[in-house]
């Protein structure tokens, strides 16, 4: 085989390029401290290395996201310490304006500071982290939760934030809640003097109305059961009709006992109920009373009164006709005929309702004492009785006379029932600005016509609010018992009751229910304090775990893309020796020549 010189050079100037490449790449390498510069080099490697890297990456910024949401929740539980602070106070005032001894002055100065605190507690609520995001806001973070609205003559503080509470990727497959809605920490606080106003979607006018609170605890679930006569006068009040019970108001004739039973909740003893609504009106009720006693009267059950004596006098009403006859057989007469009390003698067919005496009495026979007279009949022959219109008749004669304590003011003079517990209402608009306000619990209407004024307060059975605006007629609001009371409405509630106080009663039930919504409002934000420390607590576990995880992937990543200097070193060497040899080889071949063989 023949090998031409230019052969030979060739394949030593390849072999030296071959290793200066090889230096270069091992220099490369060493440098950059990598063992492998490209995927190609080795691609499962490549890919195992990306992989790790990549977690890596996102250990890192699991890290710079547990930082952001530390100093989120330490600047919460900065704010929730100062809120229990500001409450913590104001319980103090409260147990110092618990004291009968103090003077309208002392308690305005008490609501002085209570309307700071109340200040206080606005500007921590509505609080911003280092970005300028509010604290308690929830998604909403560039809108400052807590406002003062003003509906009519009064106003309230309106939450303007959302519901959401923010997560914060701080691991793998972990989030943890670094924000809480503004609505949890101060507006759901449990309370036994919660109310809830709602306006209905359907609503077509532009009325508004403002959240409705307690001024007078001592009304709750107040209600008068009362039938209404001319002019909506409240002319009757049944002071213990409740369903189920004796309802109290009864009446007696000819030794038989009736009873009006509201809502047919029963009767006492033998009575003979009538079943009227809590609302009826007079002359509703009058025709129930007359035909039942219609039906009595055919029965024959009103025949049991019996004559002092044969031969005197006795009164007699027959179902159609009065007239005083003296007749000397009188079980013939009460055979088709009934009788009430002989002339002059005690009456005990009476009624007392608000402290007037009705006493049932034949036209031409007076009633005994102070007792208004009642006409069972008229001594004309041919006019038919008509007691029950006329008892109703009687009672409406006494209201206009002024003889009762009834006025056209809602429950302004009338007895009521209180059951402890809050009742439904709504606020209903009517055509001539008018409104109604209706008990749903009882059915009844504890305000009827009232001339609305757009802005004026709107007050009943111990409660207080406002509409304002153009409400259609047809809509209406709201009102019930609620679960949550806010922190600020519990303040001014206190504050206003102390500067406003109806009697030493009501100021003292307003303090006690005061007291407990205060202590629910600490034990609430004590157990959000709670929360937010131990969200501080799993930040720094989780903080701690993703450390040590990347150390893990650092340390595999090193394992399987790191190079072994050493080795690197020592291949360095040897390829630069082999290079240094090749050079001097090539050096001598270089200056060989046949001619230096031909002798």
């Amino acid at each position: 085989m023949r090998i031409s010189t230019a052969q030979l050079f060739q394949q030593s100037i390849q072999q030296m390029q071959q290793r200066q490449a090889d230096i270069g790449d091992l220099m490369e390498k060493i440098s950059s401290g990598r063992q492998h510069l490209r995927p190609s080099e080795d691609p499962f490697v490549a890919a195992r290395s990306l992989e790790i890297q990549q977690k890596v990456a996102r250990t890192e910024q699991f890290q710079e996201n547990i930082v952001l949401a530390r100093a989120n929740l330490a600047a919460q539980d900065t704010v929730l310490q100062d809120v229990n602070t500001g409450l913590q106070r104001v319980r103090e005032l409260a147990v110092q304006a618990n004291n009968a001894s103090l003077s309208a002055a002392n308690r305005a100065q008490i609501a002085a500071e209570v309307d700071e605190r109340i200040a206080e507690l606005v500007h921590l609520a509505n609080s911003v982290n280092t970005d300028g995001d509010s604290l308690y806001a929830g998604f909403r973070g560039d809108a400052q939760p807590f406002v003062t609205r003003v509906v009519g003559a009064l106003s309230h503080i309106a939450y303007q934030g959302d519901d959401g509470s923010r997560f914060t990727q701080v691991g793998e497959g972990r989030q943890l809640q670094t924000s809480t809605a503004g609505s949890d920490v101060f507006q759901r606080i449990r309370s036994d003097s919660a109310l809830l106003t709602e306006t209905p979607a359907a609503n077509a006018g532009t009325g508004q109305i403002a959240p409705a609170r307690i001024v007078d605890p001592t009304r709750i679930g107040e209600y008068p059961y009362a039938f209404t006569g001319t002019a909506g006068r409240n002319d009757v009040t049944f002071v213990d009709d409740v369903a189920g019970a004796q309802d109290g108001v009864t009446f007696t004739l000819q030794g038989r006992t009736y009873e009006l039973d509201v809502g047919g909740g029963g009767v006492a003893g033998t009575n003979i109920g009538i079943t009227i609504a809590a609302n009826d009106p007079a002359a509703t009720i009058a025709a129930l009373v007359e035909a039942q006693l219609d039906a009595d009267v055919t029965a024959g059950d009103l025949n049991n009164i019996t004559a002092t004596a044969v031969g005197a006098d006795v009164q007699i009403l027959s179902d159609v006709v009065t007239s005083t006859t003296t007749h000397t057989d009188v079980t013939t007469a009460l055979a088709t005929n009934y009788a009430v009390t002989p002339a002059g003698q005690a009456n005990a067919s009476t009624v007392v309702l608000d402290g007037v005496t009705y006493e049932f009495r034949f036209d031409n026979e007076a009633a005994l004492g102070a007792n208004v007279k009642v006409s069972l009949g008229t001594a004309a022959a041919g006019i038919a009785d008509g007691q029950a219109s006329n008892f109703a008749a009687a009672i409406n004669a006494q209201n206009t006379a002024g003889n009762t304590t009834y006025s056209a003011d809602a429950n302004a003079s009338i007895t009521a029932v209180r059951t402890g517990a809050q009742h439904a209402y709504r606020v209903v608009f009517k055509a001539g600005g008018l409104y109604d306000v209706v008990d749903d619990t009882v059915g009844l209407n504890v305000i009827t016509d009232a001339a609305y004024t757009p802005g004026q307060i709107i007050e009943f059975n111990g409660i207080q609010t406002a509409v304002a605006g153009t409400p259609n007629p047809g809509d209406f609001f709201s009102i019930s018992g609620g679960t949550y009371q806010d922190i600020f409405t519990t303040l001014q509630t206190f504050a206003d009751g102390l500067r406003n106080p109806i009697d030493d009663t009501v100021t003292a039930e307003r303090i006690r229910l005061t007291l407990q919504d205060l202590d629910a409002a600490i034990e609430h934000t004590s157990q959000q304090q709670a929360q937010v420390g131990g969200r501080l607590n799993a930040l720094d576990t989780q903080f701690d775990a993703n450390a040590a995880f990347h150390l893990q992937l650092t340390e595999s990543l090193s394992d399987i893309a790191d190079l072994d200097y050493a080795d690197a070193i020592a291949r360095l060497e040897h390829s630069l020796f082999v290079l240094q040899a090749a050079q001097q080889s090539f050096a001598r071949v270089e200056g060989v020549s046949l001619f230096d063989f031909i002798g």
